[in-house]
């Protein structure tokens, strides 16, 4: 049996595997990404098929999508909760990217750089459009406000970066400052000065 035929309002059960272990759909609950600060729908789940909530078929297979590409689960679904699979395995991803916001490192010419080290970055969304999963790198310039550059998921956030360099955009809008590289200035800064901060060394009697 497929998904194909089945009525909309058809409910099913949605399961969700992981590490070769199964848990089922019970209801759902809103995450915020703590670096991103994008909200999420996430799925609450039970470990057993007596806690499954089925939901409607349509409303199943938008859940089932969202659920891969944001979260990266593998998504089931089923017409009883100890029932076999209605719909075809799907084929994960090879890709080094998923479908999510990147800070893309770039030179300060706004050049791809894939470098922990590089000294700026631009910031690519990822997007849902008529075409399927894509990334965007959108500007704040008044004259690209209105030219967004896109790269489909299977070329990832970095070709739109770079799609924007070869048309001039990031001469308009340089890129910003890398992040990671502050942090990561500061961090060193910090143990440099606790290793020079003199040790205070204690003798025996000095303790009484």
């Amino acid at each position: 049996m497929s998904t194909d035929n089945l009525a909309a309002d058809r409910l099913v059960h949605v399961i969700i595997e992981q590490n070769g272990k199964r848990t089922w759909f019970n209801r759902t609950d809103r995450v915020q990404d703590h670096k991103t600060r994008r909200w999420f729908t996430v799925p609450v789940v039970d470990p057993e098929p007596s806690g499954s909530k089925p939901m409607r078929h349509d409303l199943a297979l938008v859940a089932q999508h969202r659920w891969r590409d944001e979260l990266n689960l593998v998504v089931r679904l089923a017409l009883e909760p100890n029932g076999p699979y209605i719909d075809e395995l799907p084929t994960m991803s090879l890709l080094p990217w998923k479908h999510q916001n990147y800070l893309v490192t770039v030179d300060r010419d706004g050049r791809p750089l894939d470098s922990l080290d590089a000294p700026c970055v631009y910031d690519v969304i990822a997007t849902h459009t008529p075409s399927g999963r894509m990334f965007v790198l959108r500007f704040n310039h008044p004259d690209l406000q209105n030219q967004p550059v896109f790269s489909t998921f299977e070329e990832g956030p970095e070709v739109a970066v770079a799609r924007a360099f070869e048309k001039g955009y990031t001469k308009l809008e340089p890129p910003q400052p890398n992040p990671y590289l502050e942090a990561r200035r500061q961090e060193a800064a910090r143990q440099a000065a606790e290793a020079a901060r003199p040790k205070v060394r204690y003798r025996v009697g000095d303790l009484h």
